[in-house]
């Protein structure tokens, strides 16, 4: 068994035993799996035998992409702004470089941008798990590397998620690097600050 197969094993266990093995905090049945960003297509193939054996167990996993929430929701800004969306991002690019698109990117995916109208990912995240049974349902954040390098903060998801009262079991799946007890650098950048969540498990860091 590889490295990553008993990882994942590890995860498999605690997914099991129910959302209190997840976290010390009722409200906050959040976790992260950590693993290398060159481990992405080798990830992909192992989860997908990972929710075959969950689901033989009674549980259902829900996968969330982050790259295709990425494009949903610049689709739905442009159908509320026309002078906004993907047209409006790569005139943005042309004209004044990538660092200011990225940053208008940014407040799409924060909803920073059109405040209550429920266009972010976690109004995305919300949505979904309000379908979701918090005993036998699991959501698997999956595919962040589209959001590299700096287009949304993956660490402060879990209190936003918290503030939203999302119950439902949720694995952010994080390609990085551990620094420190319980730092994180997003796909291993050089040039990004590492971060930490003190309140959540990290899974996958094990030796």
């Amino acid at each position: 068994m590889s490295s990553l197969e008993n990882k994942l094993k590890k995860l498999e266990k605690t997914l099991l035993a129910g959302p209190r093995e997840i976290s010390v905090y009722d409200d906050m049945p959040y976790a992260i799996y950590l693993y290398l960003p060159e481990e992405e297509w080798t990830l992909r193939n192992e989860i997908e035998g990972l929710i075959i054996r969950l689901s033989h167990n009674g549980k259902q996993v829900s996968v969330i992409s982050f790259e295709k929430v990425l494009w949903e929701l610049i689709r739905n800004v442009e159908s509320i702004d026309s002078g906004e969306g993907l047209n409006a991002l790569i005139e943005q690019e042309t004209s004044m470089g990538f660092s200011e698109a990225q940053k208008t990117i940014q407040k799409y995916l924060s909803g920073e941008l059109y405040g209550n109208s429920e266009i972010s990912i976690i109004d995305a995240i919300e949505k979904h798990a309000k379908t979701l049974d918090p005993q036998k349902d699991v959501i698997f954040l999956m595919h962040a590397g589209a959001l590299s390098p700096h287009m949304y903060h993956i660490s402060s998801m879990a209190e936003r998620m918290q503030d939203r009262k999302i119950a439902i079991p949720v694995i952010i799946f994080y390609p990085g690097t551990k620094e420190g007890t319980i730092s994180l650098r997003f796909m291993d950048l050089r040039d990004k600050e590492p971060t930490g969540n003190y309140r959540i498990k990290i899974f996958g860091d094990e030796a």
